[in-house]
């Protein structure tokens, strides 16, 4: 484990040393002179509170009784006028008895030293308490900037949102899913791992609108949107909004069967949800039709620099034909498509 060693060279720490007698504050000031800290003087303990009121010193050294001085008063009028800036206190007793000693903690004092008070002692005490100083503002100011690091991170976190989170349903846009799928099919090309895509299309839902009105169609948006994202449940799956009432989860390392399976979870998710169509030709609540393909991506070639559409954009005409062969065959229903590569593709 480290030790804390504190650098008070460029700036060194304060002392206030509070006793009635001159000569005794001299005497406590010389050890603490020769360590390079800086002292300041209070003959009472009415001194004491003023000049912490100007300036706060970095430690207290308070007899807990004197002329002129109540120590153990003083104590937790500091703590009043103070409260967390209040600096460590280290209280001169006469004896340490348990009871003044638990007093003199009570009240707020770091630690107790006993009259007559040893340079030596003092002045490993004064290091101590000045270095326990150092170590606490240390971790105040490593804890402020955490909580300004966390401040920050949410803010950037809140507008990364606004950049990537549909307004409408609380899932990520169409420019997010392109620049995720680009980026999943470049990753499992190196691995030729699968690659699945489902799109999902809301049933008649033109018709739906013109019944129930667009603000019944927005909240029939969010319900599917967040009834298809709860069937995905890997971190790197991805469900978004394809269109106007169209979506798409991108699954790598997922295979047909596999991905077919999920999109027939959707497609039960959302006939729980019971949402009346009653105009619908296909159903009396809300249907969704599925088309779903799947690929072995594989990596780039020179003659792919040539092609207009990006090599995942097979994918998504796999699975929009799928889509489209769906709705031809009545709707509500799932139809897989397996797009094969060849070395030339």
């Amino acid at each position: 484990m480290s030790r804390i060693h504190p650098n008070f060279e460029g700036n060194p720490p304060s002392v206030l040393l509070v006793h009635e007698d001159e000569a005794v504050r001299a005497q406590l000031r010389q050890p603490i002179d020769n360590r390079g800290y800086l002292t300041v003087e209070a003959a009472t303990d009415t001194q004491c509170l003023q000049l912490c009121e100007q300036v706060t010193p970095d430690l207290i050294v308070l007899p807990a009784k004197g002329a002129g001085i109540d120590g153990f008063a003083c104590c937790e009028q500091l703590q009043q006028l103070l409260g967390d800036r209040r600096p460590p206190i280290l209280m001169a007793i006469s004896a340490a008895d348990d009871a003044t000693v638990r007093r003199a903690l009570a009240v707020g004092a770091s630690e107790c030293i006993c009259q007559p008070i040893s340079p030596v002692l003092l002045e490993r005490r004064v290091h101590h308490l000045l270095t326990l100083g150092w170590a606490a503002r240390q971790l105040d100011d490593l804890r402020r900037r955490e909580r300004q690091l966390n401040d920050a991170l949410t803010d950037l976190q809140e507008e990364l949102e606004l950049f990537v989170i549909d307004p409408s349903t609380q899932i990520p846009h169409r420019r997010y899913f392109d620049e995720y799928l680009e980026r999943e099919w470049k990753r499992l090309a190196r691995d030729l791992e699968p690659l699945s895509l489902i799109l999902g299309a809301i049933d008649c839902f033109q018709l739906y609108n013109e019944v129930y009105g667009t603000e019944a169609g927005d909240e029939c948006l969010q319900q599917i949107a967040r009834a298809i994202a709860a069937t995905v449940k890997r971190p790197a799956d991805l469900v978004a909004r394809y269109g106007g009432d169209s979506f798409a989860a991108i699954l790598p390392k997922t295979d047909g069967k596999g991905a077919t399976d999920v999109a027939g979870k959707m497609r039960r998710q959302i006939k729980d949800l019971a949402i009346a169509h009653e105009r619908s030709p296909v159903s009396s609540l809300v249907t969704v039709s599925f088309g779903v393909a799947s690929v072995i991506p594989r990596p780039a070639l020179s003659s792919d620099l040539d092609r207009d559409e990006p090599r995942e954009g097979q994918l998504i005409e796999a699975a929009e034909n799928a889509l489209q062969e769906a709705k031809e065959q009545g709707r509500d229903r799932i139809i897989f498509q397996q797009v094969h590569l060849s070395p030339r593709d």
